[in-house]
């Protein structure tokens, strides 16, 4: 008895297309026989197999970009947030000890983002922009500092910090 035999698989991806695989037994005669039919029986699931293993594998290892990505813009997102983007700000100006008494050293606190520049009126001592930065200074009365920070552009932002002696 002959038959004519022929099979195709198709397996849909869509990163790649099209994938196809076909018998080579196309419109040829076969024998229907255990013989001649088990190897192509065998070859389907492991072919099969291959392919959906491979399909799995390319989605596991986009879905895991995918999920770094995301990772990655959350923590931007929380970056921007906290610290702002290109913005030039001043992000602290404490003084640590406040009050303080006639004489007695204070601790004065700055931090700014993005600044190419930064003034302390009155002077007490050099500064340069920092994210975070401490320095000594004491004061005979009440003192009111001004901190002014400069980006590149020129732009500027100052801020009031009122040191008090009793």
């Amino acid at each position: 008895m002959f038959l004519r035999w022929r099979f195709s698989v198709h397996v849909q991806c869509p990163q790649d297309g099209l994938y196809s695989v076909g018998a080579a037994l196309r419109h040829t005669e076969v024998l229907l026989s255990l013989k001649h039919f088990l190897p192509g029986l065998l070859a389907l699931p492991i072919v099969c197999g291959y392919l959906a293993w491979t399909y799995h594998q390319r989605q596991q290892a986009t879905t895991l970009e995918l999920e770094h990505q995301a990772k990655e813009i959350r923590k931007a997102e929380w970056y921007n947030k906290a610290y702002g983007s290109d913005e030039l700000k001043i992000t602290v100006f404490v003084a640590r000890s406040n009050p303080i008494r006639p004489g007695q050293k204070g601790l004065l606190c700055y931090g700014v983002q993005n600044a190419t520049a930064v003034r302390l009126d009155p002077p007490v001592e050099s500064i340069q922009p920092s994210p975070t930065r401490c320095f000594s200074v004491s004061a005979a009365k009440t003192t009111t500092y001004k901190l002014t920070a400069e980006d590149k552009a020129g732009h500027t932002v100052e801020q009031k910090l009122t040191l008090f002696v009793q």
